[in-house]
């Protein structure tokens, strides 16, 4: 027997980023920016589940994530716009 409900995780990245960029053309332009935010992530994360009425707390450990270390994410963006 299978129970389907939601869980929550409150988690906040508080980080202080450091970006450097590139941007082509005038009126329409590209940008490409390349950076690392530094701040604390933490390395277990905190459920808050319900299913049935029925309330649930645990922690598990965060996933191995590419670019992201317990003392910072590293960060990407592209865009693109408009400028006049």
């Amino acid at each position: 027997m299978s129970t389907l409900g939601s869980a929550k995780v409150p988690l906040e990245l508080n980080t202080t980023n450091l970006k450097l960029g590139v941007k082509t053309g005038d009126a329409f332009f590209f940008r490409f920016e390349i950076g690392y935010g530094i701040g604390d992530i933490p390395s277990e994360l905190k459920f808050n589940a319900n299913a049935n009425g029925i309330n649930k707390s645990f922690t598990e450990e965060r996933p191995a994530i590419p670019g992201l270390s317990s003392g910072g994410i590293l960060l990407a963006n592209f865009g693109f716009g408009f400028a006049f």
